[in-house]
């Protein structure tokens, strides 16, 4: 079928049309009728995978399906019909012992046990394609996913020539004994030999060739979901209820500084000090426990290279199907960074508070649509209304307005291009005047836009009276 008509007339000429004349030699002229009909079935074989000829019939076992019905149709009518006056012809050039009439019964039982051949020839040659080295030999593309069992290809061929020794030596008994039943008989037994011999091989084929697929589709799941958890950069590790590691990532191995196949089967008792084991136990008992998932941090050593790492650690509890506990997972998560970053913060922050507070000035945040967002100093006495008013409202709604247009002019200058603007106001506070000298700067982004303005005010009360002083003098 795979190289067409020509092809299959070849693959029957060479012997698999042949038979009858090994089989039965004094058959005669009646053997080249049903070689006859055999290469018949093998050239319609061959056409089955012509798209024209089989136009309407789509799938190939249904093309299969058509070509048997068609081959036992002309069977039944040659062993009908011809069988007999061919048996008359004889006897040939080629023996002398020879049959010139069998009983139509006998005939009958050659009918049925030609029709079970072709089924065995077309199940045996679908068997013998799914192997890849026949494939091959063959140049017939091959499968990569059906690298069949041998093993189970072999006990179908066993099978197979079981039940054709058992069809040679019925096929013999047909011309024997006086029962007018044994052709019935007989004819049973080739239909139950051949079902169940081919249906037993057949099956322990495809069991063989399932079972291979699942085991390589599990491989293959396996190797991509280690694949996948290799590639996290987090260490990532499963153990039993015991301790005893089950599974890990390259991550882990570099831990440990051991390989997988080291790692499994073994505790951390057997890669660390005591008390760092007992530490890592403890928290297991305690995820194993709690039922759910445990966070803590610790700093370990990595013996691949000594150095040290802060690992943000979540241990989580594994479930079966009927809901025990069968594990521990664990994701160690590298914050070493974060932490450095942390401690950094605190510091700036400390040194920015320190500064802050060392400072008499009062600072508002001011956002772009001129709303005061938030302010510092060191107590509420400077200003001019409690914190609750002021915060979140408008420029306009909260400073007196000569106050609130000197504010707006300096915004104004900033958008023009100035780096910063600076301004003095007077304001009356507790039924006192008290002057304020303004410097107004933008805040920006990463990307260097402005995202809001900071005021910084400071109370020149004293100064301006000490000028005004000097003016009188």
């Amino acid at each position: 079928m795979a190289f067409g008509w020509q092809y299959a007339l070849v693959a029957g000429l060479s012997g698999g049309a042949l038979f009858p004349f090994l089989l039965w030699v004094n058959n005669g002229w009646a053997n080249v009728g049903t070689t006859l009909i055999f290469l018949f079935f093998y050239v319609l074989i061959g056409l089955a995978k012509d798209n024209t000829i089989f136009a309407k019939i789509k799938r190939i076992p249904f093309r299969f399906l058509y070509a048997l019905i068609v081959s036992f149709i002309i069977i039944y009518l040659f062993d009908g019909f011809f069988f007999n006056p061919l048996l008359a012809l004889n006897p040939p050039f080629w023996t002398n012992k020879v049959l010139n009439h069998l009983p139509i019964e006998t005939i009958y039982g050659f009918a049925f046990k030609d029709s079970l051949n072709l089924i065995i020839i077309t199940l045996l040659s679908e068997t013998l394609l799914k192997l890849n080295f026949v494939r091959k030999l063959f140049g017939i593309p091959v499968k990569p996913e059906l690298n069949s069992n041998l093993t189970i290809f072999a006990a179908a061929i066993v099978l197979s020539l079981v039940v054709w020794l058992i069809f040679v030596g019925l096929g013999f008994s047909l011309l024997e004994g006086n029962n007018a039943l044994q052709p019935e008989h007989i004819s049973l037994a080739f239909l139950v030999i051949a079902s169940s011999g081919f249906l037993v091989a057949r099956m322990l084929f495809n069991y063989g060739e399932n079972q291979y697929l699942i085991k390589a589709n599990l491989n293959k799941n396996e190797a991509h979901l280690n694949a996948l958890i290799d590639t996290i950069p987090d260490l990532v590790w499963l153990k039993n209820t015991d301790g005893v590691y089950l599974h890990c990532n390259r991550r882990f191995e570099e831990f440990f500084g051991a390989s997988k196949d080291n790692i499994l089967g073994k505790t951390d008792y057997d890669f660390v000090d005591k008390e760092l084991a007992d530490f890592f136990r403890n928290n297991d008992k305690i995820a194993l426990a709690a039922g759910k998932h445990s966070l803590n941090e610790e700093e370990v050593a990595f013996a691949n290279d000594g150095h040290s790492e802060i690992l943000e650690t979540t241990k989580t509890p594994v479930f079966n199907k009927e809901g025990q506990i069968i594990g521990v997972l664990g994701i160690g998560h590298n914050i070493t960074e974060r932490k450095k970053a942390e401690k950094a913060l605190q510091k700036s922050e400390a040194r920015l508070s320190a500064l802050l507070s060392s400072m008499k000035d009062i600072i508002f945040e001011i956002d772009l649509n001129g709303c005061f967002e938030g302010y510092y100093a060191q107590n509420d006495k400077g200003l001019l209304v409690p914190p609750d008013f002021f915060i979140g409202k408008k420029l306009d709604v909260v400073l007196p307005s000569n106050v609130s247009e000197l504010l707006k002019a300096a915004i104004a200058g900033i958008y023009a291009g100035n780096q910063f603007e600076q301004f003095e106001y007077a304001l009356t506070i507790e039924h006192a005047i008290q002057h304020e000298s303004a410097i107004v700067s933008p805040r920006y982004n990463n990307a260097k836009e402005i995202i809001g303005f900071t005021a910084v005010c400071r109370n020149i009360s004293e100064r301006k009276s000490a000028e005004e002083k000097l003016r009188e003098s």
